[in-house]
């Protein structure tokens, strides 16, 4: 099924893409960890989450801002499957442009710096 055919001009309201946007553009979206990650452990926890994060990237041109707010700690195999696997997947450039990790805690900075060069 083709919506545009279906709907023509119109578009349907992508009313979870609205939730996240940060800027009148549309251009940035948000991506709470804490409130969006099935949870903060473990390889499979952060694929699910990558996942999510693949998709936004995929289907649309914006930036993406993860926000680590009122995180204390993750798991390095969290940290290696998100951090890196998106970044491999998705190119160095890519990721430099389009992805932003804000409001590290000491604590995951450190593990985030163990793991990737650029934070």
């Amino acid at each position: 099924i083709n919506l545009n055919e279906i709907m023509g001009d119109a578009s349907p309201v992508d009313y979870w893409t609205e939730a996240h946007e940060v800027d009148d553009a549309g251009k940035t979206l948000k991506l709470n960890v804490k409130k969006e990650a099935y949870g903060l452990g473990s390889r499979f926890d952060a694929q699910l989450f990558r996942t999510v994060v693949e998709n936004v990237l995929a289907d649309q041109d914006v930036a993406v801002v993860l926000d680590f707010s009122d995180i204390e700690i993750v798991s390095m195999s969290f940290a290696d499957e998100l951090i890196n696997k998106l970044q491999k997947r998705i190119g160095i450039d890519q990721f430099i442009r389009r992805v932003r990790i804000v409001n590290l805690s000491r604590e995951c900075r450190s593990i985030f710096s163990g793991i990737f060069d650029l934070i």
